[in-house]
């Protein structure tokens, strides 16, 4: 009994939270856009949509990904609401997803940041009082297995460093 007890209380630390639904629907779409010979991510066509189908195509490799470290991260508030986070540059990397998600109330409530060609990018956050925190996951060119590999980078806590609000005497 004393074993099982352990045990769940080390599942949350090796379990990754699956992607937001958007996050989900653009991986498939930049997977395929690959599969299909494109040479860059900016050629693919994988709009951002309101609405969504299941997207289920990618969710096995999803769930088979290896989990890595991110090396080199930043992050930097341009306002209150403007985060950028940029990465070290993951090798042979097609297409990055970034998310976000709270620490203190939601850490497995995954919210679709963007994807970007590069290993950065700048997205708003609705409450700037929050603590937020940020994982990758990244679509790596087929190695010689054939295979596009999804590899998913552990979050990252986003330090709070908000601007400085300074009011002029005459405001």
């Amino acid at each position: 009994m004393r074993d099982v007890f352990v045990s769940l209380l080390l599942l949350p630390l090796v379990t990754v939270a699956g992607p937001s639904q958007r996050g989900k629907c653009a991986l498939e779409c930049y997977s395929k856009c690959l599969a299909a010979g494109a040479s860059s991510a900016v050629f693919c066509n994988c709009p951002i949509q309101k609405t969504f189908s299941h997207c289920g195509s990618i969710e096995e490799r999803l769930n088979t990904a290896p989990v890595g470290t991110l090396a080199g991260a930043s992050t930097e508030y341009f306002d209150a609401h403007s985060i950028k986070v940029k990465i070290g540059a993951v090798e042979d990397a097609f297409i990055y997803v970034f998310e976000y998600s709270t620490i203190s109330t939601a850490p497995d409530q995954w919210l679709f940041a963007g994807a970007s060609s590069s290993p950065s990018i700048t997205f708003t956050v609705m409450d700037p009082c929050r603590d937020y925190q940020f994982r990758v996951i990244a679509i790596v060119r087929p190695s010689t297995t054939g295979q596009n590999d999804v590899v998913i980078y552990r979050a990252l806590p986003i330090p709070v460093q908000l601007p400085a609000f300074v009011l002029h005497p005459d405001q």
